[in-house]
């Protein structure tokens, strides 16, 4: 598709892991090789992304920080966006929401969106790669 006819067409693309990319490898939001950038988005008639603060099992053990360090990373890079681009900010498994203050912290940092599971358990509910007999929400799910 060349950028004329991009031009006619708004997108909505609800995952990336481009934070991941930009936080870990350095590399600029404007324009990179990983799943979007600004450049690309602003090609279109408008474009909103959902951007993920994705907590990879490395990081299971200091998810809030991580959490923090991607939300961080999205602030910084989404200050200056074009007129025809929106960004959303969500969490990708809840390794980071350790308490409701925490996940109401997050909704003032901008985070819309959250997913509790990945493929991997944690303190709010089984993951989808992982079978034992108490699979679901734990008792802290069911309240978050």
């Amino acid at each position: 598709m060349n950028r004329d006819t991009k031009n006619n067409y708004s997108v909505f693309d609800t995952h990336c892991d481009t934070l991941c990319c930009v936080r870990d490898d350095g590399k600029s939001l404007n324009e990179n090789d990983c799943h979007v950038d600004l450049k690309r988005m602003s090609e279109y008639k408008s474009y909103t992304q959902v951007f993920a603060c994705f907590i990879d099992p490395i990081y299971k053990t200091c998810g809030a920080e991580r959490t923090m360090n991607l939300t961080d990373t999205f602030h910084t890079h989404m200050q200056n966006l074009p007129h025809n681009v929106k960004a959303v900010l969500s969490i990708e498994g809840g390794e980071g929401i350790y308490s409701l203050s925490a996940l109401r912290n997050y909704h003032r940092l901008g985070v819309k969106i959250a997913a509790l599971t990945w493929n991997y358990s944690n303190h709010i509910a089984s993951g989808a790669l992982e079978s034992d007999e108490n699979r679901g929400l734990t008792d802290f799910g069911k309240t978050v």
